[in-house]
C-alpha cells in the first residue's frame, strides 16, 4: 500500500518562520505607505501625534519616542530612497545581530537605541539653539568703552 511509504506517512506542517528583521521591515513599508495615502501632499498633519517632538512629549505623548522610528520623509523629499537604504542597513545588520540576540533582545535593542537616538536629535538641537542664544547676546553687547 502507498500509506506505508515514508513520503506517504510524513505530513510537513509549513509554519512561517517571520523574523523581527523582517517585520520591522515589513512595519516601515507600511508605516511610509499608510502616510504616503493620508497625507495630503505638503501637509504633515497625519503625522503630527506619531513624528517626535519637544512639545508631544511635554504633554505626555511617550509614545512618539518608539512611532517617529517608522516615519520617514515624503517620496518628494526623497523619501523613498531614504527608507530603501534603511530597510536595506536593516536586512544586512539586522539578520546577524537577530541570530546572535535573539528575537526579543534585538527587538528591545531596536526600539530602545530608537528612543535614545532620538532623544540624542532632541538635546543635540536644544543644546544648537542656546549656543545660538548666547553667541547672539554676544554679539549684541555694546564694547566696552
Amino acid at each position: 500500500m502507498v500509506e506505508d511509504r515514508d513520503f506517504a506517512r510524513s505530513r510537513v506542517q509549513f509554519v512561517a518562520q517571520w523574523s523581527v528583521t523582517h517585520l520591522l521591515i515589513l512595519a516601515n513599508v507600511l508605516v511610509y505607505i499608510w502616510k504616503m495615502l493620508s497625507t495630503p501632499k505638503g501637509s504633515r498633519k497625519s503625522t503630527i501625534n506619531f513624528a517626535l517632538s519637544v512639545e508631544g512629549l511635554k504633554h505626555g505623548q511617550v509614545w512618539q519616542l518608539f512611532t517617529a522610528q517608522f516615519l520617514h520623509a515624503p517620496v518628494n523629499d526623497g523619501g523613498a530612497f531614504h527608507l530603501l537604504g534603511n530597510m536595506f542597513v536593516i536586512y544586512l545588520v539586522g539578520r546577524g545581530v537577530e541570530a546572535a540576540l535573539g528575537k526579543m533582545r534585538f527587538l528591545a535593542l531596536y526600539l530602545l537605541s530608537g528612543a535614545l537616538g532620538g532623544l540624542l536629535q532632541m538635546a543635540g538641537g536644544l543644546f544648537g539653539q542656546i549656543s545660538l542664544d548666547w553667541r547672539w547676546r554676544g554679539l549684541r553687547r555694546e564694547p566696552a568703552a
